[in-house]
């Protein structure tokens, strides 16, 4: 009964605990974004680096900047048999890959790193296919089968 008349005082103690924690965590990102960090690592002119390798419009800006024109996008697709052409086979591809079924309950997420070769060191080529059930091993780009683990198949649900 004693552990009862103390919970107010455990919960008064937690609290501010809570409190000064989140007071550090506010203090300390503040101190991370500060100006001094853009100081100590200066980057000048970002956009303006390496200007032999862009091509520039008639107003001296890079030809590739990223824009969206979802107007002129859906015009294109009504008025241009290629744009629909295209939209209706990239619609079909998302849309058998999402028929797939591709995560269930069980399955466990590993670490990208994971993904390598035990005997060579190889990085691991992805398959779509899931492991132990349509394929059977996993392959390396230089032709090596690798035999799926438990810690490989976790590589490939991560991925």
């Amino acid at each position: 009964m004693k552990i009862l008349n103390r919970l107010p005082s455990i919960f008064a103690v937690w609290s501010e605990l809570s409190r000064v924690g989140f007071v550090l965590t506010v203090a300390l990102f503040v101190a991370g974004t500060s100006s001094r960090g853009a100081e100590r690592f200066p980057k000048p002119d970002p956009a303006g680096q390496f200007p032999d390798w862009k091509i520039y419009d008639e107003q001296g800006r890079p030809w590739r900047s990223a824009s969206e024109d979802w107007v002129g996008a859906r015009e294109r697709v009504r008025q241009d048999a290629v744009w629909a052409k295209w939209l209706e086979q990239e619609r079909d591809e998302v849309a058998a890959w999402m028929a797939e079924p591709r995560d269930r309950v069980g399955w466990e997420a590993g670490w990208w790193h994971d993904g390598v070769s035990p005997t060579t060191g190889e990085r691991l080529i992805w398959p779509d296919e899931i492991p132990g059930e349509q394929v059977d091993h996993f392959m390396t780009p230089s032709g090596e089968g690798v035999e799926i683990t438990p810690k490989l198949h976790a590589w490939w649900v991560l991925q």
